[in-house]
């Protein structure tokens, strides 16, 4: 019979990796809808207004929001890390 102990930083450590590992799910879905939308926006800018592309500004600020969702997958990877 083999009995592994589970120690406290066992179940940190695995709780931290289901984490990282959803979060960089939701990043990936985030980047997705990002880059659909953006294009989505291109668009419609091209076939109405193609003289301005005021797409780009609704594109960089959705990608404010993919920067900041990365540097948190990032903080999970370093705990992880220290683990």
């Amino acid at each position: 019979m083999n009995t592994q102990k589970i120690t406290q930083t066992k179940i940190e450590q695995t709780h931290i990796e289901h984490q990282t590992k959803e979060a960089t799910k939701g990043f990936k879905v985030h980047v997705g809808v990002t880059v659909a939308i953006s294009g989505l926006l291109a668009a419609i800018n091209m076939l109405t207004v193609p003289q301005f592309p005021w797409f780009v500004f609704p594109a960089c600020g959705m990608s404010v929001g993919v920067v900041i969702h990365y540097f948190g997958i990032r903080s999970f990877r370093k705990k992880s890390a220290q683990l």
